[in-house]
């Protein structure tokens, strides 16, 4: 907010050496002292070229979506009026940035669930991929991502994470049982060089009336209740420091992705990626309903993950190659063939 904007609503001003000019009933991101805003220049300082893997790291205080506005720099269509300080965008949206937002206003998941949560109370942000394999191969963006998650979330904060097909993370909560602590949204943006876009939210101080409520709608015979959303925090995990967390995921997405594109998108050994996946995902080996694109349904038993990173579900002798849909986990317990 401009100060001229402040002089003409009559607001009163007070002038903080580390914030700058603001009003006097604007609230200070210091109030809550469990809830620090991140620090843009330390988090570049440390994970920027020279001394990190990313090209550029932009923080916004507020936006609507880091996807949205990622977007729209990558299309030359934005600017940093669609946010809130301290930081600009970046004069040249290069491989590798990263957007990140204290407080994400108006975030979507899959097919176009709103998802918001309180001020620094989560991760939220953007990474940029210019380049890189063929657009079918793609399909494995969302799970190396939430691979990436799952082990950061494992090694970092201490919780036993899992990925559920294709872009949620879960870890146990000690009230609700499984319960989503993330979502993962990828989107393809077309130009001279594709880039793909991933977006992660990451739940890591809310408390249980902070949480939204159950994700998904019904489907099938009468409907199968969502999982539950739970925090960090409230799982009891080791860590709830945003600062490491970021950190250490945005080190491990680029390596991964690095890895990734430099094996042409299957690191030129698919059954070890298919392997690897498997191993953490949550949906192979449960009964499985998953509601298609088409609108069409599948219900079986997820089997494995196929070469492009699709869900293998079989069903009355049949193997169904499920690309994208709503899954639903029919069954508590996971089967291992």
């Amino acid at each position: 907010m401009s100060v001229r904007s402040l002089v003409r609503f009559g607001d009163p001003l007070r002038v903080s050496p580390r914030v700058g000019l603001r009003s006097v009933g604007e609230p200070s991101e210091w109030t809550d002292l469990d809830r620090p805003p991140l620090r843009a220049a330390a988090l570049r300082l440390a994970l920027v070229e020279p001394a990190g893997p990313l090209s550029s790291l932009t923080l916004l205080r507020s936006c609507p979506s880091t996807n949205a506005v990622l977007r729209d720099w990558v299309n030359g269509t934005g600017d940093v009026g669609c946010g809130a300080g301290p930081d600009s965008p970046p004069g040249r949206v290069g491989d590798l940035a990263v957007l990140v937002t204290d407080h994400q206003t108006h975030g979507r998941g899959r097919l176009q669930r709103i998802w918001s949560t309180p001020a620094r109370s989560s991760l939220t942000f953007s990474l940029l991929l210019r380049g890189g394999p063929p657009a079918d191969r793609w399909g494995w963006a969302p799970l190396l991502a939430g691979s990436s998650v799952v082990r950061v979330l494992r090694e970092v904060a201490g919780v036993r994470a899992t990925l559920k097909w294709p872009n949620d993370v879960l870890i146990p909560d000690p009230q609700a049982g499984p319960a989503k602590v993330a979502g993962i949204l990828t989107e393809l943006v077309s130009g001279e060089v594709p880039s793909f876009i991933i977006g992660i939210g990451l739940n890591v101080s809310q408390q249980r009336d902070e949480l939204p409520g159950r994700e998904g709608s019904p489907v099938g015979d009468g409907g199968v209740p969502a999982l539950p959303a739970t925090s960090l925090r409230l799982a009891g995990a080791s860590c709830t420091d945003r600062d490491p967390l970021l950190r250490a995921l945005l080190r491990r997405l680029a390596d991964t992705f690095a890895g990734w594109r430099a094996g042409a998108g299957d690191l030129s050994r698919p059954a070890m990626l298919q392997e690897q996946i498997s191993q953490i995902c949550d949906t192979v080996g449960r009964d499985v309903r998953a509601l298609q694109a088409d609108g069409s349904t599948v219900t079986g038993r997820a089997t494995g993950i196929g070469e492009l990173g699709q869900l293998l579900v079989s069903s009355d002798c049949v193997t169904h190659v499920v690309t994208a849909a709503d899954v639903i986990h029919l069954r508590a317990e996971v089967v291992r063939d």
